[in-house]
This record gives structure tokens, sequence and C-alpha cells, in this order.
């Protein structure tokens, strides 16, 4: 999961990605149970969110747009205010804008 990128020739979110592997492990699957994906693959697929957020870390726009992006990347596997919930377990909280410290 960690590997995929969307590509030209490729799936376009995670979850084209996984419909197309051969060999996924038995515990990895995209039915949903009650609405919820089952616990193996919710860790990975919150993982993966976790790493697609950190990789964008330096973007300005801010946590939202981004967690959107990824959620959107995800194919609907992950919506967006449970990836910026992923972002801010991972932050310990809130966490201020980046950039520099204003002077004086």
């Amino acid at each position: 999961m960690v590997a995929f990128q969307p590509g030209e020739n490729g799936p376009s979110n995670l979850k084209e990605f996984l419909e197309t592997q051969q060999q996924l492990p038995e515990w990895i699957s995209l039915e949903r149970r009650g609405g919820k994906l089952n616990d193996h693959t919710w860790t990975l697929v919150k993982d993966w969110a976790r790493r697609k957020l950190s990789q964008v870390a330096d973007d300005r726009r801010g946590i939202v747009p981004r967690s959107a992006e990824i959620a959107a990347l995800s194919g609907g596997l992950i919506g967006w205010r449970t990836a910026y919930s992923v972002w801010r377990e991972d932050a310990g909280g809130s966490q201020p804008r980046a950039g520099q410290l204003p002077e004086g």
C-alpha cells in the first residue's frame, strides 16, 4: 500500500490499486461490514494516510485541504475528517501553522 502512487497508466486511487493486486493477504479486505473496513485493513489505510500526510507536511495550504486530497486519493477508504484526525494524533493535538516566527 505504501508503494501506491497514482499514475497515467495505473490506478488513480488506493482502492483501485488494491483491487488490481493479485495476491493480497487474506486478512486485507475492501468489503465493509456495518460501513467499516476490517481492523487489519483499517489500520493499514490509516498508516497509508499518515504517511501521505507526512509527505505533504510542508504544504502551506493547511491541513484540511491536504486531508481532503488524501481522502480522494484513497478512493473513499478514508474520509477527510478521519485523515485530519490521523494527522492530529501524530501531531499530538493542535499544531501551529508552519512558517517563520515574527521578529521582535
